[in-house]
């Protein structure tokens, strides 16, 4: 099987994969400089890993990866796969876009939990005008489907920049990595701010 993976250097606390690496050499200092050491135990790194079609791929090991600093290859630690944090913002604003009918809204929502692992945390918020709780973050990939199916309603205006500010303060619950934001949307923003605020939010 052909694997693609692809490195995202992001220096986080949450990642794929995690290797050990020796301090860097010290850089030239002045006399009245005082020294400063930093051990370094581990380095974080994320991966996305893929098979030849572009799926997912969740049986990558230590052993498959090669990391490489300076040249020179660093012992690899451990792979591990991070639970996600998928939070889910869902258009309710009917009456702007006839095609963004409640039924068909709660269909795809309700798949697209159905096919999350339970190790995945999964919250649901929608708005109009406003922005309103149709699910705190959980495992319970059966209570928030229910949720969906019961909660969701139909509502006025479309509020899109002040439902995505909202979204991205609620991630502060999560763990830092691997989080994932899921629009159910046509797009439209009746904001105050306009398309300049939007830009500015996004």
């Amino acid at each position: 099987m052909i694997r693609s993976i692809l490195f995202l250097l992001t220096f986080v606390f949450a990642a794929w994969s995690c290797f050990a690496q020796e301090p860097l050499p010290q850089p030239t200092r002045e006399p009245d400089q005082e020294r400063i050491r930093i051990f370094t135990e581990e380095v974080i790194f994320t991966v996305k890993v893929t098979d030849s079609q572009g799926r997912f791929d969740p049986t990558l090991n230590k052993d498959e990866l090669l990391i490489l600093e300076d040249g020179q290859p660093q012992q690899i630690l451990s792979a591990r796969r991070l639970p996600a944090s998928v939070l889910m913002l869902i258009s309710t604003s009917g009456e702007l876009n006839p095609a963004m009918k409640s039924s068909l809204t709660k269909d795809l929502a309700a798949h697209l939990v159905s096919r999350l692992g339970n190790e995945n945390k999964i919250a649901v918020l929608q708005y109009g005008r406003d922005v309103e709780m149709v699910h705190a973050w959980t495992n319970d990939r059966d209570d928030v489907e229910s949720a969906i199916r019961n909660k969701l309603s139909s509502s006025r205006g479309a509020n899109l920049t002040g439902a995505l500010t909202k979204s991205v303060s609620y991630f502060n619950e999560t763990p830092v990595g691997n989080r994932h934001l899921v629009l159910i949307t046509d797009g439209v923003d009746d904001s105050p701010d306009g398309v300049a605020g939007l830009q500015k939010t996004i």
